[in-house]
């Protein structure tokens, strides 16, 4: 019987210029990942606006975020990419927990650990 693989999620915010860093840290990583995951790999697009953001400089930052994803050496057809803001079901999620959980418990919860 062959051992099901592990889901994988990460995300990265389109608002930064790419560095070494990145790569090393980050994206040389997944590439190697993504053969013994489920990945899923996405551009972070709303987080990003938690402060203002010139539109048409994040709309273009968003496209070179995900063009890098590829060229780093993600493979589409062993990994999923995506932009969040594409899926309505993130913010809609977002919106039903901020509903039934109140920032106070959040912050309790936060340090007990």
């Amino acid at each position: 019987m062959e051992e099901q693989k592990k889901n994988m999620l990460s995300l990265i915010q389109p608002t930064n210029t790419p560095h070494l860093g990145n790569y090393l840290g980050a994206m040389q990583n997944w590439v190697k990942l993504q053969n013994d995951y489920n990945c899923y790999f996405g551009i972070a697009d709303l987080h990003s606006i938690t402060v203002r953001q010139d539109p048409v400089k994040l709309r273009n930052q968003i496209k070179e975020s995900y063009a890098l994803l590829i060229a780093a050496g993600l493979d589409p057809e062993k990994s999923t990419l995506f932009v969040q803001g594409h899926n309505p079901n993130h913010a809609e999620l977002s919106w039903i927990l901020s509903c039934y959980t109140p920032v106070s418990y959040t912050h309790l919860r936060a340090h007990e650990t």
